[in-house]
């Protein structure tokens, strides 16, 4: 294990999370105010911002996790460097965000049921969500980074 592509990779993490968490400043003052408004209006607008904010929260965040793989392995990759690499892929990555989203969906859906299990059945819920959640996603990452930073085709 390499201690210092380690804490390159964390720290990165923290470069990704503070533009998004600077992102939701404007969202929350957004919902703040429609919240003043009276009815089922305000209501469906409140759901419908959200909506249209954390997708595209979620793209940009989706655009620019590709300089994750690049700390990992020590390439040089910018934020402006993964926007710019990423561009165009609008719809891939929203199809691909839902796909994963519905898989991690299912997966908790499949082992609610070992929580039901005494004493053993929070560690069999612990495995997949611990280990195998993880791995998939970083493969993904992994994939966007070969794929739109590297060139390489999925064939």
């Amino acid at each position: 294990m390499r201690a210092d592509r380690l804490a390159f990779y964390i720290g990165q993490v923290f470069v990704l999370c503070i533009p998004m968490v600077i992102g939701f400043i404007p969202y929350g003052m957004l919902i703040f105010v429609l919240g003043d408004l009276v009815g089922d209006l305000g209501f469906v607008v409140m759901i419908v911002v959200t909506i249209v904010y954390v997708v595209a929260m979620m793209l940009a965040f989706a655009r620019l996790s590709v300089t994750l793989p690049a700390q990992a392995i020590g390439a040089e990759l910018t934020l402006e460097g993964a926007w710019k690499a990423t561009g165009g892929s609008t719809a891939t990555l929203i199809v691909l965000g839902v796909a994963n989203a519905l898989f991690q969906f299912f997966l908790q859906f499949l082992f609610q049921g070992f929580a039901l299990i005494p004493m053993a059945g929070p560690l069999l819920l612990l495995i997949p969500s611990i280990l195998f959640v993880p791995l998939v996603n970083a493969s993904i990452l992994t994939t966007l980074y070969g794929i739109y930073v590297e060139g390489r085709s999925l064939s």
